[in-house]
């Protein structure tokens, strides 16, 4: 028989991520949607504030804010990046918990560049706001007897018992997904093996190769406790979200006490151009009178496992047998109504100006502490070439076409290559440099420019909200281009001159 070490106190805790796309200010209590450009988002309110995670690839990441609009433009913080001995790549689908009066996040991570080495590792931190003190790595979190492909990990309480739940392989050579579950005996450790829970059965959980569940959640309600997961490829337009619902009198790691709904419970919209809604969380109101469900979309119609998903929220309704009602997906930028217990007034709403400050045309771009320009390395003109600030000569490799898109971000194209502005490796971190890529307008290619008077300007990352600035606010030339959190130093603040 299994044993289990019953915790106290344990707290859905999650995170959001940030884009910004509305065309004016709205009330203290409304937002719009996508909340991010981050794919997989996991919020949770803890004391009336927001934590908000994802997957961004390179590090554990948080932002926090007292609303749902205000997590648009909050900092999005890096609190772990690998070390040595910590697994190096793919860092995917974090989820954050307080659990015993501490923060643990749950992420999954690789020890290779290849997907097929992914696994679920433990973060721990005892400070109260999770974006302060230290946090530790507890290592991976694993079934000794099937050590070998988990991602997607969540928790289940249950009285006073606590489980953990993933998507796994079968074997080390199977390649489709399945839901799994085993028990823990604290926050970093499983006891007893693995009972696999779902795996894909339906023809609408069977769609793209290999067949896929995956991204368990957990929603209770009144008693009731349902298991909702990701079925299907994420890389097609019908990825979308099935449900198990627990018998409450029955052992959670039994297969047979969870039953499956026979047809999706969330899914494509195609009239809002909504595709693959999936991967979601869900967390509470301020003052938990709310459930509101939150995932990922994508408005391109063949879907995409890509960064152009982005983080969307809306409300989780109640059918009269206690089952959840979710809704369809609903229509980017339209105007909803906060989660009830929003502080009024609280929001640190970002605005998009409907016209652009600069028309299209062609510039220099001139930081203002060295007076030097940006340009490609050594005026390379090739993909993957850094972007320096170095002195005008008016070199082609040193102008700029300025293209404002329909909601008033901006590519800057090189004239001498076509090649634009690109965040390396798409990151939201700090100190990332900027480099020429090819086209394909994602949001780690598209900017904010806003005036910072005096004539200069500041631009801004859509995807991470992080400022344009010569890196360490160096004099040198050949200084890279970064991106960093917004100080005001001169450094970040640039002059944009016409020079077609």
């Amino acid at each position: 028989m299994l044993k289990f070490l019953p915790w106290k106190g344990l707290l859905t805790a999650g995170f959001l991520i940030s884009l910004l796309a509305v065309s004016h200010v709205l009330p203290a209590q409304t937002f719009t949607n996508p909340l991010r450009w981050i794919p997989d988002p996991f919020i949770t309110c803890y004391k009336g504030v927001y934590y908000l995670t994802g997957t961004t690839s390179t590090s554990v990441c948080l932002a926090k804010s007292s609303t749902l609009e205000g997590l648009k433009t909050a900092q999005m913080v890096s609190v772990f990046r690998p070390g040595k001995d910590d697994p190096c790549c793919n860092y995917w689908a974090n989820e954050i918990f307080r659990i015993q009066n501490k923060w643990y996040i749950y992420y999954t991570a690789g020890t290779q560049t290849d997907w097929a080495h992914q696994n679920t590792y433990v973060l721990e931190n005892s400070s109260e706001d999770p974006l302060t003190g230290k946090w530790l790595n507890k290592g991976k979190l694993y079934d000794p007897t099937a050590d070998f492909w988990a991602i997607d990990g969540t928790i289940l309480e249950n009285n006073g018992n606590h489980y953990f739940l993933w998507s796994g392989h079968k074997s080390p050579t199977d390649n489709n997904q399945q839901i799994y579950i085993s028990a823990m005996a604290n926050p970093w450790t499983l006891t007893g093996h693995r009972a696999m829970l779902s795996e894909p059965q339906y023809e609408w959980e069977k769609i793209g190769d290999p067949k896929v569940n995956e991204g368990p959640e957990i929603l209770q309600h009144k008693g009731k406790t349902f298991l909702i997961y990701s079925a299907s490829g994420c890389w097609t337009p019908d990825y979308s979200l099935g449900m198990l619902t627990l018998d409450p009198k029955k052992n959670p790691m039994e297969p047979a006490s969870w039953i499956k709904s026979a047809m999706p419970v969330f899914k494509r919209n195609d009239a809002v151009a909504a595709y693959g809604p999936g991967h979601n969380c869900f967390f509470q109101s301020p003052d938990g009178k709310e459930t509101w469900n939150i995932y990922h979309a994508t408005s391109n119609s063949a879907g995409g496992c890509d960064d152009f998903r982005n983080a969307r929220a809306q409300k989780v309704n109640w059918n009269a047998d206690g089952t959840p009602d979710f809704g369809t997906p609903v229509k980017l930028g339209e105007v909803m109504k906060a989660p009830s217990g929003e502080k009024k007034g609280a929001s640190t709403l970002a605005t998009v100006a409907t016209t652009p400050p600069l028309p299209n045309g062609v510039y220099r771009i001139t930081a203002k502490h060295s007076g030097k320009v940006i340009q490609a390395t050594e005026c390379a003109g090739k993909p993957g070439s850094i972007l320096v600030q170095g002195t005008w000569n008016g070199q082609d490799c040193q102008k700029w076409n300025l293209e404002a898109n329909e909601d008033g971000f901006y590519g800057f194209n090189s004239i001498q290559d076509k090649l634009v502005y690109d965040v390396t490796g798409c990151s939201v971190d700090d100190g990332v440099n900027i480099l020429l890529w090819h086209s394909v307008k994602g949001p780690w290619q598209q900017w904010k420019i806003e005036p910072a008077g005096d004539g200069y300007f500041k631009m801004t990352g859509r995807k991470s909200v992080k400022a344009l600035e010569v890196g360490q606010c160096s004099l040198e030339e050949k200084a890279h281009i970064q991106q960093d959190a917004w100080s005001g130093e001169d450094c970040q603040l640039w002059k944009i001159e016409r020079v077609d």
